[in-house]
């Protein structure tokens, strides 16, 4: 008898706090708490990452801003529990952390009308460090264009 292993991912839910009462804090004394909900980050993680890893890198917490995880849950499609209006994080190995890749499209963002998706990756690292490396943008035509290229098609480009 054949079996096949069904992929599994894990999901994890953060949640982002703002220090409001950071804002006009002049450093000296102890910070003014005024904590605000700010949204959070759905990550997919393939197969394979050190979840415990993953969560030491991500969670951060100052006098300004903090991001904990509020939930996990490991599940066979990575889409489970994603709303279609927030664009998940897709998580893999690297040899000194994570990629973090990110999909963005014209259905789930409000990027320039001629531009069908935006695709980042960031290199995090495991002391929580991030590197961003490259977003890519590709138009309504196909075109892709780097970083380097995106400003000045833009300007050539306008929205109205």
């Amino acid at each position: 008898m054949t079996t096949t292993a069904t992929e599994k991912f894990t999901q994890i839910f953060t949640q982002i706090h703002e220090n409001y009462g950071s804002h006009d804090w002049d450093g000296s004394g102890e910070c003014p708490n005024h904590w605000k909900a700010k949204g959070g980050t759905t990550y997919i993680l393939e197969d394979g990452v050190n979840v415990d890893a993953f969560i030491k890198a991500i969670e951060s917490e100052d006098d300004y801003f903090m991001e904990k995880v509020r939930h996990q849950e490991v599940v066979e499609d990575p889409y489970e529990n994603v709303e279609s209006w927030d664009p998940p994080t897709f998580v893999t190995s690297a040899s000194d952390g994570f990629f973090l890749d990110v999909t963005q499209t014209a259905e789930t963002s409000s990027l320039h009308p001629k531009i069908a998706v935006k695709k980042s990756v960031t290199c995090l690292n495991f002391e929580g460090y991030y590197n961003h490396l490259e977003t890519v943008y590709t138009t309504v035509d196909g075109e892709i264009l780097g970083s380097s290229k995106i400003e000045a098609w833009l300007k050539a480009n306008p929205s109205r």
